[in-house]
């Protein structure tokens, strides 16, 4: 009895991360792939990206900082539970969520 799993992106952000995720699963066996091995690439495209930062205005420093004091505490009763590793609304942007496409 064997399983597949595909990912799109590295499971984590770090290797201890991918290592958990092995472990969690009971993978014996990782294959990486590149957007130029041959098998993969004729599935994908060009992309390009321009990044541009944007300082946000004083409304949206106000609404950040408002979500963080409704979400933090939620957040913390997941983490003491051991649903949510080391997420701080205040350390998250919009650009951590722009490839979700």
């Amino acid at each position: 009895k064997f399983r597949v799993l595909g990912l799109s992106a590295t499971p984590g952000k770090d290797i201890k991360d991918v290592c958990e995720i092995v472990k969690a699963l009971r993978i014996s066996k990782i294959e990486a792939k590149l957007d130029s091995d041959a098998d993969v690439k004729k599935y994908t495209f060009h992309k390009e990206f321009e990044y541009i930062v944007v300082e946000p205005t004083s409304e949206v420093q106000i609404v950040s900082s408002m979500l963080e004091k409704i979400l933090d505490p939620l957040l913390e009763q997941l983490r003491n539970r051991g649903g949510l590793r080391k997420f701080r609304v205040a350390n998250t942007s919009i650009s951590n969520y722009n490839h979700l496409e």
